[in-house]
Order: structure tokens, then sequence, then C-alpha cells
């Protein structure tokens, strides 16, 4: 569930859980349920029996490793070697067993955006869940406190904006959706390319955001011949977090959003 259609439900009073529970219905419909113990029995049934007709996997404990390992990663590039010495498995495993994660649907690997820049850009892609509360549930995140002392909710927020572009409007990650970041760090948490107009998005969970921190300017002098939009999506309660000419700043768990 997007928070776009638990804001229609008479029977959702409150989102700000949304932040760490995720969007699978049960968890919003059985009030009785323990959010622990719901992604545990998850993770488990998935390795035990999903994970076992997509791909052999012997080592059980090194898989539960990656899925902590890409958990700690969300939003950051991918980097095998790097996962491979952490978790103690080799490269190869852990190409195999993200791509089968990709393949089950359990995360998306989001590309670059590459088209005609004239810069030197990334080519790895980024991490990220289809669910945020499963991640939040992985980096122990249990209630909005935790969240907001929690030093990667950055990265929850980035990911819970990602799917709800991801359900709202039914974009595919690595087609519709992308990242642009280029060899001197300036960076656009997603771009999107929809109905010949690209669209690009920051997503911040700070309450107060600098700026000097938004690189819409620098990314759209790139691409002048395209139609051009741009948004924030945020956390804070103001609508105008930072004004600048050309800017939508919205709350993608309180307001309704469009792209057009």
């Amino acid at each position: 569930l997007s928070a776009h259609e638990l804001r229609k439900s008479d029977d959702v009073k409150s989102l700000d859980d949304y932040l760490w529970k995720g969007g699978f219905p049960e968890i919003w419909s059985n009030t009785k349920l323990d959010f622990t113990d719901f992604f545990e029995s998850y993770i488990r049934t998935y390795i035990e029996r999903d994970l076992k007709e997509i791909i052999n996997v012997n080592d059980l404990r090194g898989f539960r490793r990656l899925i902590k390992a890409l958990a700690v990663r969300v939003g950051q590039l991918v980097n095998y070697s790097d996962i491979s010495k952490d978790i103690g498995v080799s490269d190869v495993a852990v190409r195999k067993w993200v791509h089968a994660l990709e393949a089950s649907g359990l995360i998306y690997l989001l590309s670059p955006y590459y088209a005609n820049l004239g810069k030197r850009l990334v080519k790895s892609p980024k991490i990220y869940f289809s669910d945020h509360g499963l991640l939040s549930h992985l980096l122990g995140v249990s209630n909005v406190d935790d969240f907001e002392k929690h030093l990667l909710k950055g990265g929850i927020w980035e990911n819970l904006v990602l799917m709800e572009l991801v359900k709202v409007y039914q974009l595919r990650p690595s087609t519709d959706v992308f990242f642009y970041r280029d060899s001197k760090g300036v960076e656009i948490d997603f771009l999107i390319e929809i109905r010949g107009k690209i669209h690009l998005i920051e997503a911040k969970s700070s309450v107060n955001i600098p700026k000097e921190g938004l690189n819409f300017e620098k990314v759209a002098s790139l691409l002048k011949e395209k139609d051009i939009a741009w948004a924030l999506f945020h956390r804070s309660r103001e609508t105008k977090v930072v004004k600048r000419k050309g800017f939508n700043a919205l709350n993608p768990i309180k307001t309704d959003y469009r792209l057009e």
C-alpha cells in the first residue's frame, strides 16, 4: 500500500507510523500483529521456501548477512567487492544472490541516468528495498523515535519516496526512474522521464533543508533542450521549505502530488 491509499482509509487515523511500518496491508489491517514477528516470518519464509525456487542457496546464514549488508547500504552505490569482504562470501556469490533478490522483487537496483549529458558519470546502480518497512526492520527501527534517531533515516526516507513514486505512478526503476551522479559528486536522488518531461526529485528527511544542498540548477543546466520540473519530497510541516523558482516542495505522506 502507498501512503496515498492509506490516507483514503477510514480505519487509518494517523500515518506517522508509515515512516517505519511500510506498506504491507496486513500490518495495517491487523492492529494486534507484532511488527518484528511479521517481518521475521516474512524473511524466514522467503529464504526457506521462495528463494529455493529461484536459486540454490546452501549458506542461509551468509544470505541473511547479505540482506542486512544491503540494508545498511540503502541509497548507496552497489560495491560487490565491499559487500563480499563484509559478509565473508565470494564476490561471485554476492552478485548471484543480489540478482536473485532483484528477480524476486525484494530489492531494486536503480540505474544512473546517462542520456547525452556530456559528463563523466558513475555506472554502478544504487540499492533500494521494495518495502521500507522491511528495510526498517532490518535496521532495527520499530517506532518513530527509532526512526528519528537512526543514522540511516535519510536512506529510509529516500527508499520510501522512491517506492511511493513506483506505487502511485506505476513507474519502473531503471526504465522510467533513475538517479544522477557525476564524478564531481553532483547528485539528484531521482530523475524521472515521463511523457516527454523530466522531473528532478530530491528526498530529504531533515526538517530544515539548506538550499545549498540541492543541485537542481546544476543538473537542469545540462538538460537544456528538455522540459524540466523540480520537486523536493520532504518531512517539514512547511509548504515553502526552500523558496526557489520553478520548484515544488511536497510531503508524500501528508499531501497529494502529481507528475505531469
